[in-house]
């Protein structure tokens, strides 16, 4: 781990030690207020208590979300042979009571590869993909995502495709995606913390790999993985 991955861990580990327990008491108290107090509080004083009660909230997940993303590396376990059929099925029912809530579907293209790596940040990497997708819809329009891979042997690469009929974006808009609190439309999905992707790409350049997103021709996502299949010196 480098000097600089050190000293933000550091940081961030002092962070949330010092902003934890404040963000957590201001979610405490404004959902005591909520329970107990909104009665006695006119509309606009109930919609400003939510508010505040949301705001902390997202708060509270993007700490989480930052001090994940400084133990990437630091935490991360060995490289071993990943059967990403295994890591993909074990994603797909932690999110299954998303896709049955919403309607929504994730159809698999054949067989996924086999590639070295850690297998709990694949697990990340494509649970946060497949959760995007589940979550910039079209209003009224459930999600429908593909998932594509193929392998190339002679160039030690697994490339892994998801692509989905949501809310796409511009291509300009491409790069910014990654960034950290990236978010193109923070009032848009209000589940999503920005942090998501930022994960997957310090996931995906830990492995030795890319990931990148272009928009759909119709409308939607198409998100592209680039793996190693073996890890080399």
């Amino acid at each position: 781990m480098s000097d600089s991955d050190a000293a933000l861990q550091q940081f961030l580990h002092i962070a949330s030690h010092d902003l934890g327990e404040p963000i957590r008491q201001v979610i405490s108290f404004t959902e005591i207020l909520q329970e107990e107090e909104a009665q006695h509080l006119s509309d606009d004083g109930r919609l400003y208590l939510q508010r505040a009660n949301a705001a902390g909230l997202r708060l509270q997940n993007m700490l989480k979300g930052m001090l994940q993303l400084s133990r990437i590396v630091s935490q991360g376990q060995a490289f071993i042979p990943c059967d990403m059929n295994t890591v993909l099925a074990n994603v797909i029912s932690i999110l299954n009571s998303d896709v049955d809530q919403c309607a929504s579907s994730i159809h698999q293209a054949g067989e996924m590869p086999e590639v070295e790596g850690d297998e709990a940040q694949l697990g990340v990497l494509l649970y946060q993909v497949l959760r995007n997708s589940l979550i910039y819809t079209r209003p009224g329009i459930p999600a429908t995502v593909k998932i594509h891979s193929r392998c190339d042997e002679s160039a030690n690469r697994a490339y892994i495709t998801v692509s989905d009929n949501g809310r796409g974006f511009e291509p300009q808009q491409a790069e910014m995606m990654f960034n950290v609190f990236g978010r193109l439309d923070p009032q848009e999905a209000p589940d999503g913390d920005g942090i998501g992707l930022t994960l997957c790409k310090r996931i995906c350049e830990r492995h030795g790999g890319l990931i990148s997103a272009t928009p759909n021709e119709d409308t939607g996502t198409t998100i592209h993985i680039e793996l190693p299949l073996r890890q080399t010196a």
